[in-house]
């Protein structure tokens, strides 16, 4: 992902990407609508279905660990950390769902 827009919330920038998900080690820059703009490293790793993220800010804060599955189309269909959870139900796309 290199850009994401929020509706009626401003937007995200990635360069030169976000690498979130991206096994191994990474580094990214991170900018927003709200002016921050942050070096964010990631290191991904895998173990059978499930992927785990430690991740923060270079020099700065650390993130809570994330844990996400890959569903159908190799798409995110669990996250989980310790302020949140998601879980996605299907996916429509072209008359196909799953």
């Amino acid at each position: 992902m290199v850009y994401k827009e929020w509706v009626g919330q401003g937007w995200d920038k990635f360069n030169p990407y976000s690498c979130f998900g991206v096994s191994g080690n990474c580094k990214f820059q991170y900018t927003n609508a709200d002016g921050m703009s942050v070096t964010i490293e990631n290191k991904t790793t895998r173990k059978g279905k499930k992927y785990t993220v430690r991740s923060g800010i270079v020099g700065g804060e650390k993130y809570p660990d994330e844990v996400f599955e890959l569903g159908p189309f190799n798409i995110m269909v669990s996250n989980k950390a310790s302020n949140y959870s998601a879980r996605s139900t299907g996916f429509e796309n072209c008359g196909l769902s799953s």
